[in-house]
């Protein structure tokens, strides 16, 4: 287990279990609102979002932050500490009572993902990495399934919701569902990521993606032994708008499926 005294890893951690305990209080009692892109807002996310930002602010009021939510706030300090918060990763779960849903909370460094940890409220599973210190879930490392074969694996997607990546989507769904039947969408891809680390999914894919749907996941992935690039290989960066998440082996059997398809 990280050591609890480290600053960064304890505030986020304190910050994503006080988000989730506004979703647990406010599951099942909130309206659907739309924000100007029609994606589902609730005020559970914005209430989450400022629990969420009052802490890392206090905390850390040199650091910047963006929130899927609330946009970007920046410190009092040069933008070298960013940290990125979904605060309600699967709303459309959420709203339906599905418990597929998470907070999520990234910190980069010089741009690079240095922090992520995940919270899963229904099931109490927390989630955390740090870079070069291991990956875990709860008290326990974690680590992504080397040893399955791709036909058995269980893949994960997910997709932003404008035409674009609903159709880059399209292309890859059936030639990868011919090869393997066990194809899903969770439905929050911090979540899938987290499964991803876990062994529980042995990858997961995404085009449309932002900055805080995956800044923590890639660090928990990667501290877990896994591989993640975008669909075409390259090393996940800011500018980046795809990934994919697997062990090293299960990544080079999925990529031709998505380097083929993405434009």
């Amino acid at each position: 287990m990280i050591a609890i005294d480290d600053q960064f890893l304890s505030v986020a951690i304190a910050a994503a279990k006080a988000g989730g305990e506004v979703l647990l209080d406010m599951y099942g009692k909130v309206e659907i609102s739309y924000k100007l892109d029609q994606s589902i807002v609730t005020q559970a996310d914005l209430h989450s979002d400022n629990r969420i930002r009052k802490i890392l602010a206090k905390e850390f009021p040199r650091h910047s932050i963006l929130s899927e939510e609330s946009g970007k706030s920046f410190g009092s300090g040069k933008e070298d500490y960013l940290w990125t918060i979904d605060p309600l990763d699967g709303t459309t779960n959420y709203t339906t009572q599905n418990p597929f849903f998470s907070v999520s909370i990234g910190l980069l460094v010089d741009q690079q993902p240095f922090l992520g940890v995940i919270y899963f409220p229904i099931q109490d599973e927390l989630f955390y990495a740090k870079v070069g210190a291991g990956a875990f879930l709860n008290d326990r490392r974690i680590h992504v399934e080397s040893n399955v074969s791709f036909e058995n694996a269980f893949l994960s997607y997910g997709n932003a919701g404008n035409i674009k990546n609903r159709q880059i989507i399209a292309k890859i769904f059936p030639k990868l569902k011919m090869k393997n039947d066990t194809v899903r969408q969770v439905g929050s891809p911090a979540l899938a990521l987290c499964f991803v680390a876990a062994g529980r999914f042995g990858a997961f894919f995404m085009p449309g993606v932002k900055l805080w749907d995956v800044t923590a996941g890639i660090v928990i992935v990667q501290e877990a032994n896994g591989r993640v690039t975008d669909f075409l290989n390259k090393p996940f960066s800011l500018n980046s708008t795809s990934i994919i998440a697997a062990s090293s082996k299960l990544h080079s059997e999925i990529l031709p499926f998505m380097t083929n398809t993405y434009p």
